[in-house]
């Protein structure tokens, strides 16, 4: 059985393309010969070894969502099928329920990657073939940040845990004492401006206060004839035979003015699975050509397959990779929790078939599935509610 969990029984979304993803999934996993439970944290009860929630049934008149009870078996899979906003709302039964989960020797994909910098330092453990990492710096202090300067004029400086380009602040050194700061998403505030020493290492402080940091070297990326910036989100999966494959390759475009990609951020998306000639046409008039996307797809999938050697349940990854002006590739992050809205419709239907597809593989190969628990680090605490604060306004960088 696959036991899909997320936030909202499928039957109550009303989100419709949501509502139609689930559908997908379940005529996938009918494909597999796999039933599928979609059930949620308050109804999943793995202290009674019982599974409450939707069932779905296609021979079903009217709704194919069936509500039903059923006994928890070691012949169960669990797809964590969970939004950022289902984990809002079980933010404290989320961990609970998966530690249970992996007591029971149920296993459970994708795993809760761990803060940015584990992920990237298991990713710099050894050379990664065609592309490379930014020079990254961890463990910061607001001090530590101050000396990158010395020898790098331009810093990205991200929290390890995080998505949707909140939170993320751009430093630039402008002259000795000076620099430009921009945070579009950043507590809540948008920071942009020029502020001295003394500022600078204010608005580190409060950040640090709140959250744990790393820093990246920028890269300049290729842009737009409009003069955006481009990357590409690589979306991979693992199949029913428990290789990865490639589910979507999609461009990711900044707002006019914005230094940051993410469509939740305001950035654009365009599909490039198909390399059609519409694809092509696309690119022409964006002013992006001869994008080696073969060469971006086989970096995105050494990248799943070296994580994959520390994450034996990883079956599904969001890469987010760019090619700077001089040709380089680089790998800017992974979401284990890769966005299914930036997705087409048949980009979905791929998406869903490789779900169901590797649940099938972890169930007819249990030996080749590690069940081990990594240390679940308080992810949800860096999600949800954040209390407002007053930095610098966007025009003068006054306080």
């Amino acid at each position: 059985m696959l036991v899909a969990l997320t936030g909202v029984p499928p039957d109550r979304l009303t989100h419709a393309r949501r509502q139609w993803t689930f559908l997908q999934l379940g005529r996938a996993a009918e494909q597999f010969g796999l039933p599928l439970m979609v059930t949620t944290p308050a109804e999943f009860q793995p202290h009674r070894r019982w599974i409450g929630g939707r069932l779905y049934r296609a021979d079903d008149e009217g709704s194919p969502w069936t509500c039903a009870e059923i006994p928890l078996s070691r012949h169960a899979v669990v797809y964590d099928a969970m939004y950022l906003s289902d984990l809002q709302l079980f933010r404290s039964s989320f961990h609970p329920l998966r530690h249970a989960l992996h007591g029971l020797e149920v296993p459970v994909f994708n795993p809760v990657l761990p803060p940015k910098d584990t992920v990237y330092r298991a990713l710099s453990g050894r050379p990664l073939k065609g592309g490379g990492l930014p020079e990254t710096r961890y463990d910061l202090s607001p001090n530590g940040v101050l000396q990158l300067f010395k020898s790098v004029p331009q810093w990205w400086l991200k929290p390890v845990y995080g998505s949707g380009g909140r939170n993320i602040l751009f430093v630039q050194r402008l002259k000795p004492g000076r620099y430009l700061v921009s945070g579009e998403r950043f507590f809540g505030q948008r920071l942009v401006g020029e502020v001295n020493r003394r500022e600078l290492k204010r608005i580190l402080c409060q950040a640090m206060e709140r959250r744990r940091y790393m820093a990246q070297q920028h890269i300049p990326l290729i842009t737009s004839s409009d003069g955006r910036k481009v990357d590409f989100r690589v979306t991979v999966q693992r199949n029913e035979t428990g290789a990865w494959q490639i589910t979507a390759i999609t461009a990711r475009l900044s707002a006019k003015g914005s230094m940051l990609t993410n469509y939740h951020a305001g950035g654009a998306v365009q599909s490039l699975t198909r390399s059609s000639e519409e694809d092509l046409a696309w690119m022409t008039r964006q002013g992006i050509r001869d994008i080696p996307f073969e060469h971006a797809q086989e970096f995105a999938l050494r990248v799943a397959k070296r994580l994959q050697q520390k994450y034996p349940l990883l079956g599904s990854l969001g890469v987010d990779v760019g090619q700077s002006v001089e040709g380089e590739w680089y790998v800017y992050d992974c979401n284990g929790r890769p966005g299914r809205d930036i997705l087409t419709d048949q980009e979905v239907e791929a998406f869903v078939h490789s779900v169901a597809g590797f649940a099938k593989y972890l169930l007819e190969h249990p030996r080749r599935r590690s069940t081990h628990c990594h240390p679940l680090d308080d992810k949800l605490a860096s999600i949800g509610a954040q209390s407002p604060s007053l930095w610098y306004n966007e025009n003068t960088g006054d306080s």
